[in-house]
């Protein structure tokens, strides 16, 4: 669902190699010369989807295996997590769809706290609790795989911290870069008025200098008319 910013006059793509809209399409996504989509918000998306399903399969793997207080085994339609698009192997956004299955809040007896406690079941005991904390445990579970592995290393927490982190890190870096592009504008713009720019303070002290040459050059020719003076009418009057 990606759109491209074409020209209105031939309608080819606008390449954009900076500026606030390139940064807000690097940002939302687009397509690759491959074809394929990219971007930071896609990245982080596809992290808390992942985050969402697998939470919500680990936690109906374990309700399934449990019983609830109507004392009948778990089966699909018990399912705590549902989708509401369907299929969960074909669940797109799992985020966005996940949602508590409506038998369980129809039901809340539905809720599968109990385990068996015979070979074969289904005997249990009322109110027995093992299968509610088995779920609980779940959080401390080692279910996700943690960038860098192969194989699950982490909790949800820390696969949710890492998501985070990453964007934590990936804000911080784009705050740097604007700092740094702000500081060599400036520079830029100083080295500018440097070249072409006026400076009141420096006008003002060449205004001074100027003067006091100006004044100067004036004493100067002052003393030369005197001097002239004295020498054309003053010198040869002796004897007259």
């Amino acid at each position: 669902g990606f759109f491209e910013v074409l020209w209105e006059a031939d309608e080819e793509a606008v390449r954009l190699e900076a500026g606030t809209m390139r940064g807000l399409i690097e940002m939302r996504g687009y397509l690759d010369d491959a074809g394929k989509p990219v971007g930071l918000v896609r990245e982080i998306r596809i992290k808390l989807d992942n985050l969402a399903k697998t939470f919500a399969d680990e936690f109906n793997k374990i309700h399934v295996k449990g019983y609830g207080l109507e004392g009948t085994e778990n089966d699909d339609q018990y399912q705590f997590f549902i989708y509401q698009d369907g299929d969960p192997a074909k669940a797109e956004n799992p985020a966005a769809t996940i949602a508590v299955s409506e038998e369980i809040i129809k039901d809340l007896n539905k809720i599968a706290a109990a385990l068996p406690n015979s070979t074969p079941p289904p005997d249990y005991y009322e109110g027995d609790g093992s299968n509610a904390l088995a779920l609980a445990q779940l959080k401390h579970a080692l279910t996700m795989v943690l960038p860098g592995n192969t194989e699950p290393t982490g909790t949800f927490e820390d696969y949710y911290r890492a998501a985070i982190g990453q964007l934590g890190v990936e804000a911080q870096e784009a705050n740097r870069m604007v700092e740094n592009q702000e500081l060599l504008v400036a520079q830029l713009e100083n080295n500018r008025q440097a070249v072409s720019g006026v400076s009141l303070d420096e006008e003002m002290v060449n205004m001074i200098r100027f003067q006091h040459a100006y004044n100067a050059a004036a004493r100067v020719i002052t003393t030369m008319d005197e001097i002239l003076d004295r020498i054309i009418n003053r010198m040869g009057l002796v004897g007259r």
